[in-house]
């Protein structure tokens, strides 16, 4: 297989002049390329044009659990309040409904500033599309 043009900088429409690849073997790479569709196949034009996108924002591998738990995050007393693509969502919507929070003792662990009812906010950090405890 020779190196393709196709890769992770090249995010858009990408034309390819049908005199560049020589055989099937090669359009075969360029068809199972991860990043990439055919846009236009079997035309009469001098090109085929694929679309690729890039493959580190389709797909979250992480995701986080936001809960509240008691002042001593016990997890018989947590409430699940959504499940976010990055912490920095899962913080926008704890301090949207909780106000301001501080941390307290790790990047998981706050505790909102105006604290009425004695509860603390605990995020879980996961993998997704894996079996195993959550």
């Amino acid at each position: 297989m020779k190196t393709l043009v196709i890769n992770e900088k090249n995010v858009g429409y990408v034309k390819i002049f049908k005199d560049e690849i020589k055989d099937f073997a090669d359009f075969r790479d360029y068809k199972n390329l991860p990043n990439a569709v055919v846009e236009r196949e079997g035309t009469a034009d001098e090109y085929v044009v694929f679309k690729t996108f890039d493959l580190s924002k389709a797909i979250h591998k992480k995701s986080y659990l936001l809960q509240e738990r008691n002042s001593w995050y016990e997890t018989a007393s947590a409430v699940n309040l959504g499940v976010f693509s990055s912490i920095e969502n899962a913080l926008k919507a704890a301090k949207k409904e909780y106000g301001e929070l501080r941390q307290d003792g790790s990047r998981f662990n706050y505790e909102p500033i105006k604290n009425p009812n004695d509860v603390t906010i605990y995020i879980i950090e996961f993998e997704t599309d894996e079996f195993g405890e959550v």
